[in-house]
């Protein structure tokens, strides 16, 4: 795959750093129809900002010894030691100061706050003490880069999804820093932290100066120049008074001058700044901000304050938009991540992992604080790969050692030692190519891999999918035994399972011993199951759209079964928890991804209990209603509806759409594709009551009423989406006709007759559903008539994503059509030995 820009050719072989941005980015050629959003608050996703409100608050402090594993005292002596060698005073800090209070726009304090960083860096190697060496990165490896005009590079499954976004500030390694330089192109996995700069209107030019004055530096005006005092003449001597009314006679009108320093530089102060002082409280949440510690009003001016908090929470859904990016395209690299807000001069530290989100209760001033912040960078430059959110080594063995490898593009070589929860035996499992990763901050933050087996589990291909479940959760194999136990179909072969570790066990134990906000902490553990390796739809799709209609069918099959055999409501249907293999040559699909499910109470009356306060679903497929309750979550009344079989019914419906919309824009013009991928765009990263406005628009009206235009590819899908829209119209037309009875029953005194919201009055039902799309579907199983074996297992990844139903049925016709030569009977025989079932694994 060539670098885009670079020329094709055999010196592109040879050319080292080429190669590298290839291998580590995974770049792909531009896509001009893929619909991206440029960094700003409103291309944030919806689910961020809703995470915030749930966002925790810890002492200073206890963040800086949780995180970065600096204890105080540390920080202090540290602090302490650059006050002695005057820091604050060396020309290019003060050079570099100037610059960034002086700033006339936000973009212009970049490049100073970025040499001061450096500087700080640079001033520290050999002078500070106590500075860790082992497995930690060497001062001099890690840089502060401006990034503000370049665009972090996506990963391939997240094109069209993540945003373009543009850091203000990064912090990284030597070796991505250069190559940033060199090529304008970095990678979301090399960006161990980042620093998002606000400017919120303070006069940074008037705190600056007194604070060079009360250390006894000369005054700056407001253009950041050096005022030096002028020298007052000597005093003349005293001669006799007059009398006082002769004294005023002449003073009429005289203005007199006021005393000046004599002194141009007073005397320093006895000791400068360490930072030893509580910083004061502020949040860029707004929570209680608006006055301080004594009780007093922070602001004069209420307009003015109202401006700086809006600053702050902009601020604060910028950097998690940052977490977000970091944390998904990292393929489970990272546990957890960290960034800096830098509001003026006022610093504010977060922390992001699978759990939530915590930042500090106060914050220390650039200015006035300066070697409390100096020394808080001296602790970011030394920091252990584990303090940058790195996999525990305990679990994870990395083909080569820290820091040289991290972080690492995936976990690819990466090893598991770990116990069959059956057997007992011990297994490795080796990570091999990484297949896919959530595209989510918060909540189970998936990602699977292919893997292998020492001894082996199956003869088939093998994947791992990782995810940080609820603790609060059935575990997922235990979910899929129950469902099978039940005789539910379409169901992953589970091979074996382990849960890893809990959230709680690293930084959070730290953070949750001393915490007055732990009681919203959702506690998580990272599991992992190993199951058969299937094929995903996104591809099959793409090349035979008339099978989207034959994937709801079996799909609302499974999911009936799911409810009314075993009582298990999956709760998270979307295009990646759909799979297919080949089963004696029909397609049969797969739900898989069972994080998510519930097993239902036995009582269908009994009180609805939520397993986890997060959200269910995934965005774009979730249903309206979901979308619209989870919109209205932050009310003071707000209590969750219950997630109903219904929909997850729908939700097959918004696969369906989606798989048009994004996967069929081949031989579309341009303005078609930006349309069609715009939609799609709508229904993942805007605003939750938009996305639930706009999908219940599309449920009340036809695909065409509603601007939706099906793709040339797509037309012989017309009458079945118009099935679709069928039954959301009697469905809506049986929710009305219930409510107008009720509202005549009530008039008469008699009690409402009740409305069974499962199936909105036996509406959405399998066999209803059914006996409306089924007719209109354009493709069926029957239509193809192949003689091949039943498979348990996968067929090879080649095969499965060759077979369609016009090249089984050609292939079928020529094969019948004349007699196989010994070669080609041959190579049959082998490929029918490799269907043929086989013992399943305990």
């Amino acid at each position: 795959m060539a670098f885009r820009g670079a020329p094709a050719g055999p010196s592109e072989r040879h050319n080292p750093v080429r190669e590298h941005l290839v291998t580590r980015y995974r770049m792909e050629p531009p896509d001009p129809a893929r619909a991206t959003v440029e960094a700003s608050v409103d291309g944030v996703h919806p689910f961020v900002k809703q995470d915030l409100q749930e966002a925790e608050t810890v002492p200073l402090d206890q963040w800086i010894s949780a995180v970065l594993k600096l204890p105080r005292d540390r920080l202090n002596s540290w602090a302490s030691k650059i006050g002695e060698l005057k820091w604050f005073e060396d020309d290019i800090v003060q050079s570099n100061l100037k610059k960034y209070c002086i700033a006339s726009e936000e973009d212009l304090r970049y490049d100073p706050f970025v040499s001061l960083a450096n500087r700080v860096i640079q001033l520290a190697r050999g002078k500070i003490p106590g500075i860790r060496k082992s497995k930690s990165y060497p001062v001099d490896t890690i840089q502060f880069v401006e990034n503000s005009t370049h665009h972090i590079s996506r990963i391939p499954e997240h094109r069209g999804l993540g945003a373009k976004r543009k850091l203000d500030v990064l912090v990284t390694h030597g070796k991505a820093a250069q190559t940033l330089k060199d090529n304008n192109r970095i990678a979301w996995v090399d960006i161990l932290q980042w620093w998002e700069l606000k400017k919120a209107g303070a006069q940074l030019v008037t705190e600056l100066s007194d604070e060079r004055v009360s250390r006894g530096m000369t005054k700056l005006d407001k253009k950041g120049r050096e005022v030096v005092a002028a020298i007052s003449p000597p005093p003349k001597p005293r001669t006799k008074s007059k009398s006082k009314a002769a004294a005023r006679k002449k003073n009429t009108g005289v203005r007199r001058a006021k005393p000046v320093a004599t002194d141009p530089q007073p005397a320093p102060k006895s000791a400068p700044k360490t930072g030893s002082k509580r910083p004061k409280e502020e949040d860029l949440l707004a929570k209680g901000s608006s006055r301080d510690s004594n009780g007093s009003s922070k602001r004069g001016n209420s307009s003015s304050f109202s401006q700086e908090i809006e600053v702050g929470q902009q601020a604060a859904t910028q950097s998690g938009a940052y977490a977000l990016e970091v944390l998904s395209c990292t393929y489970g690299t990272r546990v957890f991540c960290h960034g800096v807000v830098l509001k003026d001069d006022k610093l504010t530290l977060w922390y992001y992992d699978a759990s939530g989100i915590v930042y500090t209760k106060q914050f220390l001033s650039l200015v006035h604080d300066f070697e409390m912040v100096a020394a808080l960078i001296i602790g970011i430059a030394s920091c252990t790969p584990e303090q940058f959110g790195a996999f525990p080594p305990s679990i994870m063995k990395p083909p080569t050692p820290y820091p040289r490898s991290f972080p690492p593009a995936n976990l690819e070589g990466n090893v598991l030692q770990l116990q069959h929860p059956d057997s007992g035996k011990r297994i490795r499992l080796t990570l091999k190519e990484s297949l896919y990763t959530q595209y989510v901050l918060l909540g189970r933050r998936t990602f699977a891999y292919v893997v292998d087996t020492s001894p082996a589990l199956s003869t088939n291909g093998l994947i791992a999918k990782f995810a940080y479940q609820a603790s609060t959760r059935k575990a997922e194999h235990d979910l899929v035994s129950v469902a099978r136990s039940a005789g539910v179909k379409h169901l992953p072969t589970v091979h074996m399972w382990a849960d890893l570790w809990k959230v709680s066990d690293g930084i959070r134990k730290i953070i949750l011993s001393d915490n007055e906000d732990q009681g919203k902490y959702e506690d998580r553990t990272l599991r992992m199951i190993v199951y058969s390796r299937y094929a995903p739809i996104k591809k099959l799709f793409t090349d035979h759209c008339n099978l989207i209609p034959l994937m709801v069918e079996q799909m609302l099959g499974c999911l009936h079964d799911l409810r009314y055999k075993a009582g298990i409501l999956h709760r998270d249907i979307s295009v990646n928890n759909i799979m297919y293999e080949m089963r004696g040559g029909k397609y049969y699909f797969i739900l898989i991804d069972f994080d998510m499910a519930v097993i239902l109470p036995t009582d269908p009356n009994a009180t609805y209990i939520a397993s986890s306060r997060h959200r269910t679903g995934t965005l774009p497929f979730m249903s309206w209603e979901l979308i619209d309750d989870a919109a209205g979550s932050s009310g003071s009344s707000w209590k969750p509806i219950r997630h109903l079989l219904r929909h997850d019914y729908e939700s097959l419906f918004w696969v369906a759409l989606w798989c048009i919309l994004v996967l069929l824009t081949r031989g579309l013009d341009s303005e078609a594709r930006k349309s069609s991928l715009g939609l799609a765009k709508l229904l993942e990263a805007s605003d939750l009551a938009m996305v639930a406005s706009k999908k219940k628009s599309i449920c009340e009206r036809t695909l065409k009423a509603s601007r939706i235009n099906l793709p040339p590819l797509a037309q012989d899908l017309a009458d079945w989406f118009y099935g679709w829209w069928r039954i959301f119209k009697r469905a809506n037309g049986a929710r009305s006709d219930w409510e107008e009875r009720c509202y005549d029953q009530e008039k008469r005194g008699e009690s409402p007759e009740l409305f069974d919201e499962e199936t909105l009055n036996g509406i959405f039902t399998k066999d209803a559903l059914n006996a409306v799309l089924s007719p209109l579907m354009p493709f069926k199983q029957d239509d193809v008539e192949i003689e091949v074996e039943i498979a348990e297992g996968p067929m090879p990844d080649a095969a499965v994503e060759a077979s369609g139903p016009l090249e089984l049925a050609k292939a079928q016709r020529q094969t019948r059509a004349k007699p196989l030569t010994e070669e080609q009977s041959n190579i049959r025989a082998g490929v029918l030995a490799r269907l043929r079932p086989r013992k399943k694994t305990p």
